[in-house]
């Protein structure tokens, strides 16, 4: 991650399966978070919105995925998100089509 909101909204919660918690960067322009996967065709990536608090629920604003071989590259844009309150709490599904990261 960019930033790190608190211990409270680690990394790791960003994929830990649980929807009671969360993970947070601290609110800057270009915040980013970045998952290591195996090396494998990425079809989609779900993205599920905080749950605690409707009020916060708008911080989500704008998402890029991107599929590369480290932090921060950005060769293969999957595709771009941004908040919906009418959507919420449905997942947001970014296909990637089986883009591989490039090295």
């Amino acid at each position: 991650m960019s930033t790190e909101e608190d211990s409270a909204y680690e990394a790791a919660k960003c994929i830990d399966d649980k929807y009671s918690t969360l993970c947070s960067t601290k609110n800057r322009v270009n915040s980013w978070i970045s998952v290591q996967i195996p090396s494998s065709p990425v079809e989609y990536v779900v993205l599920y919105n905080r749950r605690d608090d409707d009020t916060l629920a708008a911080d989500l604003g704008t998402v890029s995925v991107y599929v590369g071989s480290k932090a921060g590259m950005k060769h293969n844009l999957c595709g771009t998100i941004e908040y919906d309150a009418a959507r919420e709490p449905d997942p947001y599904i970014i296909a990637c089509n089986g883009v591989e990261h490039e090295s």
